[in-house]
């Protein structure tokens, strides 16, 4: 076989390999024909039986956002996060953005992060991430994506919104910082108010019980005094009725007889 025979082998066998290469899936076709509905059974079938693409957990995982099952949605992103071969950076992010649909800010504020972790400059993980943490009143580090991403992206057409979001944000915490700094001094001064209301309870109190303590011992001593006199009023020590002793005397009237 000749060199020029060789090569029109190798072009009859690319002709013939490449569209298997770039083949779409039924799953796919329906997918990107606007019909997610009817990609995702298929998607399904196909990670089922072992013989998926990488890209079918992405596929699937976007078909159920597009229909609305949030959830299952993000389960399908997990899973891909765990195939070998799979674009852990898109997956982090859709599942994030899954997250997101569902009113689940925390989770996807994790999920943009690891997008980031793999990609630091990918930039729409940032954003969203901004966004998440905004709509979880996590205003400082909201403040912080929003600051870096307009860092990254200066040339963004949302600039200007983005712009007065960072000055609404920033507001907002200063109002929240005057507000507790208004509470804490409120609080302080609560608290020396009660310490003086509990101090001058405790002066009255023990006032009380000193007063008490004066009154029983003034009331003690007067119950004494009145004991002592009632006693010294039993003892009758005149002269008139003192005894000589003679009252007991025994009388002889004989003389008395002697042997």
């Amino acid at each position: 076989m000749t060199k020029f025979d060789r090569i029109i082998t190798v072009m009859v066998a690319l002709f013939f390999i490449m569209p298997l290469l770039t083949a779409e899936t039924e799953g796919e076709q329906l997918f990107k024909n606007n019909n997610p509905a009817g990609a995702v059974p298929l998607f399904e079938q196909d990670i089922a039986s072992g013989t998926a693409s990488p890209d079918a957990y992405n596929y699937l995982g976007l078909a159920y956002y597009q229909t609305g099952q949030f959830d299952k949605s993000m389960e399908t992103f997990e899973k891909g996060l765990k195939v070998s071969g799979t674009n852990k950076k898109i997956l982090a992010y859709n599942a994030g953005n899954s997250a997101f649909a569902a009113g689940n800010y925390t989770k996807a504020d994790s999920y943009y992060s690891l997008a980031l972790a793999a990609s630091p400059d990918f930039t729409p993980a940032l954003l969203n991430r901004a966004n998440a943490r905004l709509k979880a009143d996590d205003l400082q580090n909201a403040l912080t994506d929003y600051t870096a991403y307009l860092e990254k992206k200066s040339g963004d057409p949302q600039k200007e919104q983005i712009g007065q979001m960072i000055g609404l944000i920033q507001a907002e915490l200063n109002r929240r910082a005057d507000d507790a700094k208004i509470a804490a001094e409120q609080e302080a001064q609560r608290k020396e108010e009660e310490a003086k209301v509990q101090a001058e309870q405790q002066r009255i109190a023990e006032e009380k019980a000193a007063k008490e303590a004066e009154e029983k011992a003034v009331e003690e001593a007067r119950r004494k005094k009145l004991l002592e006199d009632v006693a010294n009023s039993l003892q009758d020590t005149s002269t008139e009725n003192m005894s000589s002793g003679t009252e007991d005397t025994i009388e002889y009237n004989s003389e008395p007889e002697l042997d």
